[in-house]
């Protein structure tokens, strides 16, 4: 959409700054494979991630209505596992959120599949596996049992940055993924 700015209003100078920033940055360094008909989003080491959009915005949702919305596109809530998979999904959602952050946001918080088991130090993933790799927002994790579900949060500034512990209840962008299908039949690793 077109609004009626001034182009060297410095707003969108620094709104345009960030953007090239983010083009030039770590997502220049990844390969990125985008498969038309496949893939609404980006394809990294054979899965694909995407931001569930409905024309406007990404839908805000509960964990629970999130994981149903990416079940319903074949996937399931990104499962983070290191720190090359989340900085990719970071500068993602980054460039894809940008519209949201600049309408006076400044940062956008996405649905994980993961769950913080604090008792034992570990996310654990809806299919049980779990994993010790976790980039915690400052002041996270809370430690309390209600908030026992893991989000992304994904800001321009640093200090916003990282994995925080929230309620299910919560309602943030979905960040799905799933698998890709090999052209051959064979699934390439």
């Amino acid at each position: 959409m077109i609004r009626n700015q001034n182009v060297c209003d410095s707003n969108r100078i620094q709104v345009m700054q960030r953007r090239i920033q983010v083009l030039t940055g770590a997502l220049n360094q990844l390969t990125i494979q985008q498969r038309r008909g496949e893939c609404q989003g980006v394809v990294y080491r054979n899965r694909c991630y995407f931001l569930l959009d409905d024309g406007c915005e990404p839908n805000m949702l509960t964990h629970q209505g999130a994981q149903a919305a990416c079940g319903a596109q074949q996937g399931h809530l990104v499962r983070i596992i290191n720190d090359m998979q989340y900085n990719f999904l970071f500068n993602y959602v980054l460039r894809n959120a940008y519209d949201f952050m600049a309408e006076n946001r400044e940062f956008v918080l996405v649905w994980t599949d993961a769950r913080w088991d604090f008792q034992h130090g570990v996310l654990r993933f809806s299919n049980n596996e779990t994993t010790s790799y976790k980039t915690w927002n400052l002041g996270h994790p809370i430690n309390m049992t209600e908030r026992s579900h893991v989000a992304m949060a994904v800001a321009s500034r640093p200090i916003l940055r990282g994995m925080i512990d929230v309620p299910p209840t919560t309602q943030f962008y979905p960040l799905c993924e799933k698998t890709m299908r090999c052209r051959y039949g064979k699934r390439s690793h």
